[in-house]
């Protein structure tokens, strides 16, 4: 595991770190090299910004990485490796706002603002077990509730 500038320069080449970027740590799992810079985590080639990570599970020596569509990715690093906290630091570091919606009828929704790093904020819905995503009248009554919260906040 490499910190900041100590980053082999092979490493941030390999996964693309972009210019301006600032290696926090970097580890090779078992398939690939994993990065955590101050803008977003390579898992390999590919770049998500923090925003777009849901949460990252670390339980040693697995690290299980859920972006915001649901989709995860499990790589196997060493247990002494400081990746995982540094992961777990910039998610939350990107969180605005978290808020449980009350939709009424038992139907709840889990609003989350995310800060990109040009300071643009992203809102995801995330629809309880039990509440239609996909019913029109919820995702009116969840984008009615979310307006209401966005001017709450000043957000």
């Amino acid at each position: 595991m490499r910190w900041g500038r100590g980053a082999d320069r092979a490493t941030r080449d390999a996964a693309g770190v972009g210019r301006g970027e600032r290696v926090l740590a970097s580890v090779a799992s078992q398939t690939q090299a994993l990065v955590a810079t101050d803008q977003a985590l390579y898992l390999g080639t590919d770049r998500h910004p923090w925003w777009e990570i849901e949460r990252a599970n670390w339980n040693p020596p697995l690290l299980v990485v859920t972006d915001r569509t649901g989709q995860q990715q499990e790589f196997t690093i060493d247990a002494d490796s400081a990746l995982p906290a540094v992961v777990h630091a910039q998610i939350d570091a990107s969180v605005v706002a978290q808020h449980r919606l009350d939709l009424g009828d038992d139907r709840w929704v889990t609003a989350v603002a995310r800060r990109g790093t040009d300071g643009v904020v992203f809102w995801h819905l995330g629809f309880e077990p039990g509440t239609d995503g996909d019913d029109p009248a919820v995702r009116l009554a969840a984008a009615d509730a979310l307006a209401v919260l966005r001017e709450s906040l000043g957000v």
